[in-house]
């Protein structure tokens, strides 16, 4: 259940091991909440490609079985199962930050160093929704870089010298035989245009937001994430055009 980054990778993993594997994804694509469309579509054809069932639009209803899961049931149908993997996502737990009388919204509340309400209450990592002074806005993230960043800020604010939290958020995804490397924070309603031929295995889609990069999604093109990742953290507004000529080089546009 869920075609996310664990949906996605537990499906690779397992029919590598020879097991049939259907994923069900309540959305109309995979990796809907992190992806361009552009990359959640070649995914999806690589996992169907290798030998995945994946089942998109599909609302998980229930399970049946007698002692043990036998079928996943969705509003479409059955699908059989031996076993199930729930990969759908995670809520904060916030009680406690609640329970303190400290602000939350999907995510306890902090500023640019992890401050709460209560100053003298830091928050950090999963459930923190704290404020990026890179992105310009607060966002919630699960993910190990996102983690050490705030740990480094927290620290610097014990110190008694805060740093605020400015780090460019970047995630990784190894499926089959290819590494998804994702830098930036694309949000609904970016564009996205391609660097490279997606039927090549190897090409990046990049994320522009009133024509400022905000996003690269990188399959299998390691110079175009860290290119890309150097791009937004410098605030770059590059030309679209520029980005998907691959005869120009992308340190040029960092330079310019």
């Amino acid at each position: 259940m869920g075609g996310g980054y664990i949906g996605l990778e537990v499906a690779a993993t397992a029919v590598k091991a020879g097991a049939q594997v259907t994923v069900l994804e309540a959305e109309e694509r995979v990796m809907s909440r992190v992806a361009s469309a552009a990359v959640a579509d070649w995914l999806t054809d690589l996992h169907r490609q290798s030998g995945v069932r994946v089942r998109v639009g599909e609302q998980v209803r229930g399970f049946a079985g007698r002692g043990r899961v036998e079928a996943v049931e969705t509003a479409k149908g059955a699908h059989a199962a031996d076993a199930v993997v729930v990969g759908i996502g995670v809520l904060p737990s916030a009680d406690l930050a609640r329970e303190c009388g400290l602000g939350e919204d999907d995510g306890i509340l902090a500023d640019e160093h992890c401050r709460t309400e209560d100053e003298s209450v830091l928050a950090t990592g999963d459930c923190a929704r704290a404020i990026n002074t890179a992105l310009g806005f607060a966002a919630r993230l699960e993910s190990v870089q996102n983690a050490v960043d705030h740990g480094q800020v927290a620290a610097s604010v014990i110190l008694g010298d805060p740093k605020p939290y400015s780090g460019i958020p970047w995630f990784w995804s190894d499926q089959f035989h290819v590494k998804l490397q994702i830098a930036g924070l694309a949000r609904p309603g970016d564009e996205t245009v391609l660097r490279g031929d997606p039927a090549s295995g190897s090409f990046a889609a990049f994320r522009l937001r009133d024509g400022s990069l905000t996003a690269v999604e990188a399959v299998s093109s390691p110079r175009e994430f860290m290119a890309g990742k150097k791009l937004i953290a410098a605030g770059t507004a590059p030309d679209a055009g520029l980005l998907t000529d691959e005869s120009v080089a992308l340190k040029d546009l960092i330079q310019a």
